[in-house]
């Protein structure tokens, strides 16, 4: 089997169909969010919670930027749909961006903080389906750590899911394993006080030490695609490039087996979903 890995689309998509996959795994952040990223750091300048972004711009504003950013990641969601092999997906930090106003994220279907299209693309976060004699894990939403309660929940959820003993899993993380190679943040249109932090994933670790995945495909850092940590059991891969027009191609063997992942690049780029 051909798997694609894709992640971090922010309103973009790539040609799929140059790489021939037989199966798309996509990692998240389908909304674009850049300005809204800015404002967070902004508000966290100014001694404020990332939260409060809103407040620097008002209500109207700060809505106008939601809706287009829920627009986009619907639109991505639906590209993905369209790509002609089934697709699983989990959602990213950058999708989440409807809960501050919920009534506008009603609007955008498919959601992109729940990316299912009946038939297509199925929505695998903290769940565990099968393909082709594979378990596939999902781990989406927040990006770095979170709290004890919530962490040992979710990895109780997963390790509760049941699959056949001797199929090899893969974990779909939007965010690196904490503290990895995969880690750290080097983006220097990041302000100085976010440079060098690690901002990992404390569930992905969490998830890695109780099912022992083969596997782990994950996103967010866009400055550390193509970086490969094994960690355990586990090869870790930084895939963060679908807005680059950048993924990852993994061949599996009929044993379960793997080829080492191939980084690749598309010479067109990614296509902005909506003009």
């Amino acid at each position: 089997m051909r798997l694609l890995f894709l992640s971090d689309f922010h309103g973009h998509m790539p040609d799929v169909s140059r790489w021939a996959p037989d199966l798309v795994v996509a990692g998240g952040d389908y909304c674009e969010v850049d300005e809204i990223r800015q404002l967070k750091f902004a508000a966290m300048g100014r001694g404020l919670h990332a939260t409060k972004w809103t407040e620097l711009v008002g209500e109207r504003r700060a809505n106008e930027l939601i809706d287009r950013a829920l627009a986009e990641g619907s639109a991505v969601i639906a590209a993905l749909g369209e790509c002609g092999v089934p697709v699983l997906a989990i959602p990213g930090n950058s999708d989440r961006v409807g809960l501050y106003a919920p009534e506008l994220a009603a609007r955008h279907l498919p959601r992109p903080d729940h990316p299912e299209i009946e038939g297509r693309v199925t929505d695998i976060e903290t769940r565990i389906v099968m393909r082709r004699d594979l378990a596939f894990a999902g781990l989406g939403g927040w990006s770095g750590p979170t709290n004890p309660e919530r962490l040992d929940r979710e990895v109780a959820a997963l390790t509760a899911m049941s699959r056949p003993a001797a199929a090899p899993l893969v974990l779909i993380s939007h965010n690196v394993p904490f503290g990895s190679s995969l880690d750290g943040v080097n983006n220097p249109d990041l302000p100085d006080f976010a440079q060098g932090q690690m901002v990992g994933s404390h569930r992905c670790r969490a998830v890695m030490s109780a099912l022992a995945p083969s596997l782990c495909l994950a996103g967010h850092l866009h400055e550390n695609y193509g970086r490969v940590e094994r960690i355990g059991e586990t090869l870790c891969v930084c895939g963060a490039g679908a807005y680059r027009g950048d993924a990852v191609v993994i061949e599996f063997h009929a044993d379960g087996s793997f080829a080492d992942p191939e980084f690749v690049s598309s010479p067109a780029g990614a296509r902005r979903v909506l003009a």
